[in-house]
C-alpha cells in the first residue's frame, strides 16, 4: 500500500511517529509532503518539499505542498492520506482524500484539540470535518472523550504512542548530590511553550533557594528575548540557555526537576524521558498529561495559569527530600510501565491495524 503524509514537526519528534509505519510489510511506500526535507533516509520514504526559496513564505509554501499532494494523487494513488496536526496538514489530508475518494486518517497533537479547535468560533465547521476522517489519532484518552462528547464516532478514534527506547539508566543517575541543574525545560521557544513564565518561577524561588540553578533546552523565535529577560529580572547567572541539542539525556541526568509551562501540550515525549530518568516533574492539567501523570504520585500537576501552584510545587520538591524521593521513584517506574507500548513492533500493531481497516 501507498501512504501519502503531510507533517512538520522536528526530524526527531517526526520520525518517532513514522518508523512503526515504516517497519510495516503491507506498507509499500510513503511520501512524506513537509517543508524541509529529512535528513533521514529510507528506501520506502519519499520526502517532497517546495522549492527552498520559497519554504520561507508559509502561505505559499502551504499552498505549494498542497499542489505537491494533488499530483502525487493523480500520479501515485496513495491508498491512505495522513496529516499530523490538524491545522494545515489534517485540512490537507481531508481534502485530497474527499476530492479523489480514498482513506484519511488525521493524527491531534499539542494544541489541535484544546486551544485551537474547541476555543475557535469555527469549532463547529471544524467538527464537521473532522467527522469526514476514516481515522482519527490522538495522544490519550483525555482527547479522545473530548472528540466523543463532541459526536465523534469512538470507533474511528485510536490512540498509538510515539516510538521511543527507554535506555539502561545507570543507578548513579538518580543521586539527587550530583545534580548540576535544579530545574531543566525541554522546549521549542515559542509563545505556546510559555518560556516567561519558566523563568519568573525561577526568579521567585531564587528568592528562597538563592543557589537556584535552571537550564532550558532548546531553540526558538522567542530565544532571544528570553535572554534578555533573564538578564532584566536578574536571574541570567542562574539560568544556562544550551540551545537545540539532539541528545538531551545529558542535561537530563544532571537535573532534579523537570517543569513543563506550556500553554497546551498532547503528551509530550520529553516528559516520557524526564519521568524515565526519575526526574520529579511539575506539570500543567492539560492535554493528556495525566494520561500518564498522577498528581502526588508519579509528578505533581499544578493548574496551568497559577505561578503560585508551580512555584509552591518546585519549592516543596526541592526542599523536601522525602516527597522528592518518592516522586522520583515512582515516576522511574514509567520505563517497565510503558516499554512495551512505546516500542517499535507494539506500535507497528496499532497501525498495522488502523491500515487493513481502511484498505478492507
Amino acid at each position: 500500500m501507498k501512504l501519502l503524509v503531510f507533517a512538520g514537526l522536528s526530524e526527531k519528534k517526526l520520525l518517532s511517529k513514522l518508523l512503526p509505519i515504516l517497519e510495516l510489510k503491507q506498507v509499500d511506500r510513503l511520501f512524506l509532503i513537509r517543508k524541509e526535507p529529512l535528513v533521514f533516509t529510507h528506501p520506502k520514504l519519499s520526502c517532497c518539499c517546495p522549492p527552498k526559496g520559497l519554504s520561507k513564505f508559509p502561505g505559499i509554501s502551504d499552498i505549494i505542498r498542497f499542489i505537491i499532494g494533488i499530483r502525487l494523487c493523480l500520479r501515485q494513488c496513495p491508498n491512505v492520506i495522513m496529516g499530523y496536526y490538524f491545522f494545515m496538514h489534517g485540512l490537507f489530508a481531508i481534502a485530497l482524500s474527499t476530492l479523489f475518494q480514498t482513506n484519511s486518517v488525521i493524527m491531534f497533537l499539542g494544541t489541535d484539540l484544546f486551544w485551537n479547535i474547541s476555543r475557535s468560533p469555527w469549532k463547529h465547521f471544524w467538527l464537521k470535518w473532522i467527522t469526514k476522517a476514516t481515522f482519527i489519532g490522538v495522544r490519550g484518552q483525555n482527547s479522545k472523550k473530548w472528540l466523543e462528547s463532541h459526536g465523534i464516532e469512538a470507533n474511528k478514534i485510536f490512540i498509538p504512542a510515539n516510538f521511543y527506547e527507554f535506555p539502561d539508566i545507570p543507578e548513579q543517575s538518580n543521586s539527587v548530590s550530583n545534580k548540576m541543574y535544579d530545574l531543566i525545560m525541554i522546549a521549542d521557544i515559542n509563545p505556546e511553550k510559555r518560556v516567561d513564565l519558566f523563568l519568573t518561577i525561577v526568579y521567585r524561588l531564587q528568592k528562597k533557594i538563592p543557589s537556584i540553578r535552571a537550564v532550558i533546552v532548546g531553540d526558538g523565535v522567542l530565544k532571544s528575548k528570553m535572554i534578555d529577560l533573564s538578564k532584566k529580572i536578574g536571574i541570567d547567572q542562574h539560568v544556562d540557555f544550551v540551545g537545540y541539542q539532539e541528545n538531551c539525556i545529558d542535561f537530563i541526568v544532571k537535573s532534579k526537576v523537570f517543569i513543563l509551562t506550556s500553554r497546551q501540550e498532547g503528551l509530550p515525549i520529553s516528559m516520557i524521558e524526564a519521568m524515565g530518568f526519575g526526574l520529579a516533574c511539575v506539570l500543567p492539567d492539560i492535554g493528556d498529561i495525566s494520561s500518564v501523570a498522577t498528581n502526588r504520585k508519579n509528578a505533581i500537576i499544578v493548574p496551568a495559569d497559577t505561578i503560585d501552584s508551580f512555584v509552591s510545587a518546585v519549592e516543596a520538591l526541592l526542599t523536601n527530600s522525602t516527597l522528592y524521593k518518592a516522586i522520583s521513584f515512582n515516576a522511574k517506574c514509567i520505563c517497565n510501565q510503558k516499554k512495551a507500548e512505546y516500542s517499535l513492533s507494539s506500535i507497528s500493531n496499532v497501525w498495522g491495524d488502523i491500515f487493513e481497516q481502511c484498505i478492507y
